[in-house]
């Protein structure tokens, strides 16, 4: 195995299998990757409160000498995902200079042609109903992405609302990030998107929704992320190109992917709101050939006069 991404695969397949003390081990490799990679392995083992031999034949059981091989995978990812915005416009700089720009457009069109096929190939089609399915179903919805994820949340948001009640987004204006989530409990599903590096305050909306009992829905880049080990579905969607500053085109696409499952399994409940929503934009003229409801009355009035 050659990252952690591998090793994670490894660790769901066989986690059902493993011993109580191992079970643990696992959890903690996949909750907190950044401290696996600078921590010891007696300080691991403290925090487990277990022996680091626990440690020792754990990761012998995946093949590696022992912990600190291990631990190596994850110091590789950290030293790679910690790359940060200051050092990538330089990269992408780098590469203006010294490529045509042609080319590196080439590459980043390339790249995301590749992230396009990883969202298909790791959400099928079962998983992207089911979790369709759970969003229609659910009391309330509630949605966050901040940052970079903001565009995704907020195309989730809209699509949502025209398809079912009781959806909300979590904006944060004025400060009002916590009261976004006011309400959340039982029966409602809360939606998070995010990709590395991970917003403080997106963690901090998934363990909040977790206490309060609701279903937690992750769009993120890695099943190792954050937000994947509070979710009970993972949705991954990839990052793989040229180094710039963040894509969102893989996300927005697996949302695209996402609400047309879920329309298509939505059935006349989902006509039916979606039908009034229609109505709702043709009264406020929402785009250019449509007269307000007004208007078209009194234009209605004028024909039949003349």
């Amino acid at each position: 195995m050659q990252t952690v991404d591998e090793l994670s695969s490894r660790i769901s397949k066989s986690y059902n299998e493993m011993s109580p003390n191992f079970r643990k081990i696992a959890s903690f490799l996949l909750e907190h990757p950044d401290e696996v990679a600078m921590s010891s392995t007696r300080d691991i083992a403290g925090q487990l409160d277990m022996d680091p031999s626990n440690l020792v034949r754990f990761a012998q059981g995946f093949s590696f000498s022992g912990f600190p091989e291990m631990k190596g995978l994850f110091q590789k990812q950290i030293r790679k995902s910690k790359t940060g915005y200051l050092e990538r416009a330089q990269q992408l700089q780098w590469h203006g200079e010294h490529e045509e720009i042609a080319k590196l457009i080439s590459e980043l069109h390339a790249a995301n042609n590749a992230n396009l096929i990883e969202v298909l190939e790791q959400n099928n089609p079962e998983l992207l109903a089911e979790v369709g399915a759970l969003i229609m179903s659910a009391k309330n919805v509630y949605i966050c992405g901040f940052r970079s994820c903001f565009p995704a949340a907020f195309a989730l948001h809209y699509i949502c609302r025209m398809v079912r009640g009781e959806v909300f987004l979590s904006e944060g204006l004025g400060g009002t990030f916590a009261d976004d989530m006011r309400g959340i409990g039982e029966g409602d599903v809360f939606v998070t998107i995010g990709m590395e590096p991970y917003s403080n305050n997106t963690v901090a909306a998934v363990r909040y929704a977790e206490k309060c009992g609701a279903r937690i829905l992750a769009l993120t880049d890695s099943p190792l992320s954050p937000l994947a080990a509070h979710a009970h579905h993972v949705l991954i969607f990839g990052r793989k190109g040229p180094p710039v500053l963040g894509s969102v085109v893989p996300v927005i696409a697996l949302v695209e992917a996402l609400t047309t499952v879920m329309i298509a399994k939505g059935g006349e409940k989902a006509l039916s709101v979606l039908n009034d929503s229609e109505k709702q934009l043709t009264d406020f003229a929402a785009y250019v050939d449509q007269p307000t409801a007004y208007a078209a009355s009194k234009l209605g009035k004028k024909n039949t006069v003349s």
